[in-house]
């Protein structure tokens, strides 16, 4: 059985450090700070396959170059292969797995300073 959390979309919205980003196709990254510097992200993409990437890299573009985040972190379930998959094409580095109230999942990263060099 999994717990709910209580999640307030307004006020994390009203929230300074905080940032959604939506594109015009549908697609959205929010950033929930974390501490200075460090995001957790979520994404949901309308796109698929090669668009979906373009776009996730642009986004990543603008995130690194627009937001004071200096390091990316984030959650995927270990049984969304294919969201792993896409996760890791774009640079983000497994850094654990760990278990939740919706299962595994791999905590992963990416820094400003290894997308640079992956851009």
């Amino acid at each position: 059985m999994h717990k709910l959390l209580c999640f307030w979309p307004e006020d994390w919205v009203k929230s300074p450090v905080n940032y959604s980003i939506v594109d015009n196709h549908g697609n959205i990254a929010l950033l929930d700070y974390v501490r200075e510097g460090i995001y957790e992200v979520h994404i949901y993409y309308e796109d698929t396959g090669k668009e979906a990437f373009d776009r996730a890299r642009a986004m990543l573009d603008w995130i690194f170059q627009e937001t004071p985040a200096q390091l990316l972190v984030g959650k995927t379930p270990v049984l969304e292969k294919a969201a792993w998959f896409f996760a890791r094409k774009l640079g983000f580095k497994r850094v654990s797995v760990i278990e939740t109230n919706w299962g595994p999942m791999y905590m992963s990263s990416l820094s400003k300073g290894q997308w640079l060099g992956n851009s």
